[in-house]
């Protein structure tokens, strides 16, 4: 099936964003459609600066978990600060 898709584990655009907001909060940038992979990316910073702390995304979310529990239909993809 080669073109646009709309669906992956049965889910659409809309619906991996909302779930990505929920799961990585700050750290989420952004998920788009991969229509080659057939695969939504989902793009995450890779640390938060506050006035306080630095906060790196290996700290406080359960990376491998997520893949694991999603599979290959996703695909997480780090940006530093200065590429967003």
């Amino acid at each position: 099936m080669k073109g646009e898709f709309i669906y992956a584990n049965g889910m659409t655009i809309g619906n991996v964003r909302k779930i990505a907001k929920f799961y990585f909060g700050s750290f989420y940038v952004d998920a788009k459609k991969n229509d080659k992979q057939m695969i939504f990316e989902i793009y995450l910073k890779d640390k938060i600066e506050t006035k306080d702390e630095v906060m790196a995304l290996s700290d406080y979310i359960d990376v491998d978990y997520f893949k694991e529990f999603w599979g290959n239909a996703w695909k997480l993809i780090l940006t530093k600060e200065e590429d967003i």
